[in-house]
């Protein structure tokens, strides 16, 4: 199970960075619209994958005294994205923190770099987890409300590819699939 866990998000943060590698610097750098540039989605990207990675660094009893136990079961990727979805629907926009400012080309190959050390890191950690401890310790996700550990680590792959659509559709000129 923790390999599906793993292989969701590697394949995200690949197709992701793939994508973003083939532009032009024109295509990287230019807002689209009202929306962020390629280079701003992958800043945003590395920014929240980042601050999950560091949350999965503290350790589980400081989780529990921070946020609590689960009192219900974990939710299926389909119950995160429609969750997330309508929070998209409802106006939420990524705190301030993880807005990413304007990027410039240069800072491609090291963003990049950056969000593919940080998943692996991520995947790490995930891996030495027992199951019991993925459903049993939770972390609070501005959109979301408190998550699983499971949660973020799938959420983290949801939104990833939330992001890799988006930024295909803002390419084409197209109305994207919100998640």
């Amino acid at each position: 199970m923790k390999e599906k866990l793993q292989t969701g998000l590697r394949r995200a943060v690949a197709e992701f960075n793939e994508l973003v590698q083939g532009l032009s610097t024109e295509d990287f750098e230019r807002p689209l619209g009202s929306k962020w540039s390629a280079g701003q989605d992958l800043r945003h990207v590395v920014r929240t994958l980042r601050a999950v990675d560091l949350a999965f660094s503290l350790p589980l009893p400081v989780l529990r005294l921070l946020f609590g136990k689960p009192r219900r079961k974990g939710r299926s990727e389909s119950e995160l994205r429609e969750k997330y979805r309508k929070a998209l629907g409802n106006g939420f926009q990524a705190p301030w923190i993880y807005r990413p400012g304007k990027v410039g080309i240069g800072t491609r190959k090291a963003l990049m770099e950056r969000h593919v050390r940080i998943s692996e890191r991520f995947c790490r950690k995930v891996v030495r987890l027992r199951d019991d401890q993925l459903d049993g310790y939770l972390l609070p996700h501005p959109a979301m409300g408190k998550c699983t550990l499971r949660e973020m680590v799938v959420f983290s792959s949801l939104h990833t590819e939330h992001h890799n659509r988006l930024l295909k559709a803002k390419l084409e000129g197209t109305a994207a699939d919100e998640l």
